[in-house]
């Protein structure tokens, strides 16, 4: 029955019509896949051949892709290889049931080159002239003849890999987007960016594996040992960085996995090793993360935010996570939770990398952190001949007023209400300044006052004097000179007395509210 050869992002083998929507999805050619549904409705695998004289030859020891792991995009991310002939894998070759006697294999076998093997050619003519069979050289009647070992590179990455033996023959790319494959037994692909390669080290050959960057980025390299078909321990390089000059290497045998491979001179050591099952793992780990502090409104803190970042993965478990603070390229590993004081709104980047080098596409944390309380101006508009409110920061305040207070809202949520009595009385404008109030907490104004004497004849202004007052003691006071167009400034000195200044032209009061206190401005 048909156990199939591709396994879905949750490790899950697909069926036989999975399968086949599957590879029809990625664009290949639906008459291959015609004849495929042809020879699987045949049922052959349920043939009964005990009444026939059988004789299966089945090749092995050649590095056989037998299995695809798909990439959550449905990219293939992972190749299995298992014993064969280059072509067919060994389990699909051998299934005949038929008498283990009657069985034979060929090691180091090339599928197309099977039927004209000298070994395989001499057996066959020993089973047509009815003479007892007897194999040779590379034809072996036992099955454990056909082990098979090596080494499995998984490149995710821009880069260009070659790989050299001993004896300086060559496999990777070549000129025209061929690939050269001069080494005996080694496997090459290229999906993408993507690059997997099997070196089999049954006997004892040393590999020379040589790569360069093809563009600014990083690159994912997962060594794993083959030790007849199913995958051992594995060294990774995770997140790399390499520019389009870049130059990797190293070497590697049936004796030794690198433990460091030189990228531009420098030696690199694996982020990690894990064992074979975990190899296998191609989603990415989930990443949590958590904003806390004082909340203000419409998801604003009104104070610093603790950020908390988590993360969990299905299978080869978290190797890292990793953030910026200011949303751009510097990427810092979490260890715990850190604050964010910057006020406005920053955008926290983050994601987790799993032990198996499956990066997690990168997310966003929003932090809005509005810590500061608004506070209040107070003017006289000579063109309105009235009170003027206003908050000191306009572009990120809500402001109202009524005919006794005004409130300033922040956008998160902070709200500063003072509280006021205008008094009009002939050319006298008085703004007296009661209590101000922040976030509700009030504190009182000790007669505080405002006063405006106005005067104009024939629409000429005649006399503009304004007189800031605190517990009936003169702080600041402008009296403005129309003939002389001139304004005096007398001003209460801390130690007792006055000074005062002449300006031309007008001048105004403005009184600013801070933390409950209030300022005076000239203008």
């Amino acid at each position: 029955s048909f156990t199939g050869y591709l396994k879905n992002t949750a490790g899950n083998l697909l069926n036989y019509s999975d399968s086949e929507s599957f590879l029809l999805g990625q664009d290949l050619n639906s008459t291959v896949m015609n004849i495929a549904d042809y020879f699987f409705s045949e049922n052959l695998e349920d043939i009964n051949l005990s009444s026939i004289d059988t004789y299966n030859i089945a090749g092995c020891s050649s590095s056989t892709q037998a299995g695809y792991a798909l990439k959550p995009n449905n990219s293939i991310g992972k190749i299995s290889y298992v014993s064969g002939d280059g072509t067919v894998p060994f389990p699909s070759s051998d299934y005949l049931a038929i008498p283990a006697n009657k069985k034979l294999y060929l090691k180091k076998a090339s599928h197309a080159e099977m039927p004209s093997q000298a070994d395989v050619r001499a057996v066959v003519l020993q089973i047509l002239s009815d003479t007892p069979v007897t194999p040779t050289g590379n034809l072996k009647s036992n099955s454990s003849e056909c082990d098979f070992h090596g080494k499995t590179l998984t490149w995710h990455s821009p880069v260009e890999v070659h790989i050299y033996d001993s004896q300086n023959r060559h496999t990777g790319p070549i000129e025209n987007e061929g690939i050269e494959r001069s080494i005996p037994g080694v496997d090459y692909e290229v999906l993408g960016h993507d690059k997997f390669v099997f070196l089999p080290t049954d006997g004892g050959e040393n590999y020379h594996v040589v790569a360069s960057g093809l563009e600014i980025g990083s690159f994912d390299l997962l060594i794993s040992n083959n030790d007849n078909g199913t995958s051992g321990d594995t060294e990774v390089w995770n997140d790399v960085p390499i520019t389009n000059t870049s130059a990797i290497s190293f070497d590697i045998s049936s004796a030794s996995t690198p433990l460091n491979i030189t990228v531009d001179s420098a030696l690199i050591p694996a982020s990690d090793t894990i064992p074979g099952n975990q190899s296998a793992d191609l989603v990415p780990p989930v990443s949590l993360a958590t904003a806390t502090g004082t909340n203000g409104s419409n998801g604003w803190f009104t104070s610093n935010a603790s950020i908390t970042l988590s993360a969990s993965d299905d299978n080869s478990g978290v190797l890292a996570t990793k953030y910026s603070l200011d949303g751009g390229a510097t990427f810092l590993t979490y260890s715990s939770p850190f604050v964010v004081s910057q006020e406005g709104i920053s955008n926290i980047k983050y994601f987790s990398i799993d032990q198996a080098g499956n990066d997690e596409e990168q997310k966003t944390l929003q932090v809005k952190i509005d810590k500061n309380i608004p506070e209040i101006n107070l003017t006289f508009d000579l063109g309105a001949e009235n009170f003027v409110f206003s908050p000191s920061n306009p572009s990120t305040v809500t402001f109202s007023c009524g005919t006794t207070s005004c409130t300033a809202l922040s956008q998160g949520g902070n709200q500063t209400m003072i509280l006021f009595t205008k008094i009009v009385s002939g050319y006298n404008n008085t703004m007296q300044l009661n209590s101000i109030s922040y976030n509700g907490v009030q504190t009182a104004f000790n007669q505080t006052t405002f006063k405006v004497r106005l005067f104009e004849k024939h629409d000429n202004l005649r006399d503009f004097d304004q007189t800031f007052t605190v517990q009936d003691l003169e702080r600041l006071k402008i009296n403005y000179f129309y003939h002389k167009d001139e304004s005096k400034v007398t001003a209460s000195l801390p130690g007792g007395g006055n000074s005062q200044q002449t300006f031309p032209g007008k001048k105004f009061l403005r009184l600013n509210t801070n933390q409950g206190q209030i300022n005076n401005i000239i203008f």
